[in-house]
């Protein structure tokens, strides 16, 4: 078991070291149209297949309804895919994102910020969104708006085969987008348990350039034991406010939930400093802890015991940044002072919830520590191995995830600078210790529901390892705990945003 004391002497070794060396319900099948398309305008070109692996984001799971708004500056924070029309068979056209036309748009169409297009002749772009694992049918549909008739655009979902179609709809003539939002619908039963939503937009004029503007691509899950309002499932420009009713239960109204990124803009921030993102992780269940034979595990507070998070909430991508604390505390109180991207150290549990009440002022949102076990689950992104990235610590490549005793040169680095877990989360293991929500227990063992922790105890959790630690300490599972007030150079904070 860890102790205080030899946190002490862990730190006072460091500083030793650092004087002398020098120192992160089957509704529609389909909607309007046919049963295959070919994604382009004809001729039919040889397409190019994407890359289904490495490029497009992690697999998401449709509980309910989710939104991608778009808000984020880069594809990466909208969690998007692009590619040239026609699976790359066309040039790809430029794309930016920000703000859009608010005229002419009915409720729900745009909150003003979104994705541009501006697609020369010939030229197109298909927006992937991660794929989506799911047993039901779904509907599919998105807001989108031209400055030209000439604008073709698809939206549509394929399987899991490369470049197969399971659904799409394109309205026949262009001028239905042209100087007004309208809404793009279809609707799709997976051939399996999953399916990755598109929209096409594609420029077949000679001649003119074209802009169009796409906002909120929202995927509903549609249960068999439900009725829907007809309305609804039609894409209709003025949503029913009853979705669908289930027999003998209350009318139902899902909400959509953004799990793309939101950003939190804060004040002062100066020029090339970091913004503060936040990535959203699906609720569900996991196994909190490591097993007996997991080598160099503590057997006194790592008990295996199943833990289950029923609600979605955003976890911060990065650790919180110098430059983010002191444009919200007005001061840097860290040791390795420096880029303002470095994460901000030195940081007590008590500091970091002055900060957070700072940055609940500004009304923004609600954000707090993160709970240990959604700390845990947000690490392990799915994976049950000892590190995110796999079970063996003498792997080489280890150093491509991580900032730790073998590879930092005893210091920290700026965030986000290895590569991240699989929903997106950059130095989960190393750089600095993360402080958690809950006082220090023992586990219990049986299974949890949203744990918090015990009401009460003299040392808070901190999770993840450190630039210092050996790479044992970096497992997922690893704990330490230290006093609320205490303030070291190895410890920070990341954030969770609460999920209304």
């Amino acid at each position: 078991m860890k102790t205080k004391f030899q946190a002490f002497l862990f730190i006072t070794f460091f500083l030793f070291c650092n004087a002398i060396y020098g120192t992160i319900a089957v509704v529609y099948a389909a909607s309007g149209g046919a049963n295959s398309i070919d994604p382009a305008p004809s001729p039919t070109p040889t397409p190019t297949p994407r890359p289904r692996e490495t490029s497009i984001p992690a697999p998401q799971y449709l509980q309910e309804s989710i939104r991608l708004a778009f808000s984020g500056s880069t594809a990466e924070e909208n969690g998007i895919f692009l590619q040239g029309a026609g699976f790359g068979a066309y040039p790809q056209a430029e794309v930016s994102y920000g703000a859009i036309p608010t005229d002419h748009a009915f409720a729900g169409a745009t909150d003003g910020k979104g994705i541009i297009i501006n697609a020369k002749p010939g030229e197109g772009v298909m927006i992937f969104s991660p794929r989506i694992v799911s047993p039901n049918a779904a509907m599919i549909r998105c807001s989108a708006r031209t400055d030209s008739g000439n604008a073709a655009i698809v939206i549509a979902a394929i399987g899991d085969e490369p470049n197969l179609f399971i659904s799409y709809n394109t309205p026949n003539n262009g001028h239905y987008f042209l100087g007004r939002y309208k809404r793009l619908t279809t609707f799709c039963t997976p051939p399996s348990t999953g399916f990755q939503p598109l929209v096409q937009i594609f420029n077949p004029s000679k001649t003119e350039t074209l802009i169009a503007y796409i906002d909120n691509l929202e995927i509903y899950s549609l249960d068999r034991n439900h009725y829907y309002h007809g309305d609804f499932l039609d894409g209709d420009e003025s949503d029913p406010s009853i979705i669908s009713v289930k027999s003998g239960e209350e009318e139902i109204t899902p909400t959509p939930v953004p799990f793309s990124s939101t950003t939190l803009e804060i004040p002062g921030l100066p020029d090339g400093a970091m913004p503060m993102e936040f990535v959203m992780i699906p609720a569900g269940s996991f196994t909190m802890g490591s097993p007996a034979d997991e080598p160099n595990r503590d057997p006194e507070d790592e008990n295996q015991h199943p833990v289950t998070i029923t609600k979605p909430f955003y976890m911060g991508k990065y650790e919180v940044t110098q430059a983010q604390w002191n444009a919200i505390m007005g001061t840097n109180p860290s040791y390795f002072a420096g880029s303002g991207n470095l994460p901000v150290e030195q940081v007590s549990w008590m500091d970091c919830q002055e900060f957070i009440k700072k940055l609940n002022d500004l009304r923004q949102g609600i954000y707090r520590l993160p709970t240990e076990a959604e700390w845990e689950y947000a690490c392990r992104a799915g994976t049950a191995s000892a590190y995110y990235f796999g079970d063996d610590s003498s792997d080489p490549s280890d150093n491509n995830y991580l900032w730790w005793n073998d590879n930092s040169r005893s210091m920290t680095h700026d965030a986000g600078t290895k590569l991240p877990n699989a929903w997106g989360l950059y130095d989960m293991a190393g750089n600095v210790w993360e402080w958690c929500s809950d006082w220090f227990a023992n586990y219990p063992l049986d299974s949890q529901i949203d744990p918090t922790g015990p009401e009460s105890g003299s040392f808070r959790i901190i999770r993840g390892g450190c630039w210092f630690s050996v790479l044992e300490g970096c497992r997922s599972a690893n704990r330490f705990y230290i006093a609320p007030e205490e303030r070291y150079p190895d410890q920070g904070f990341r954030l969770v945003r609460v999920i209304p």
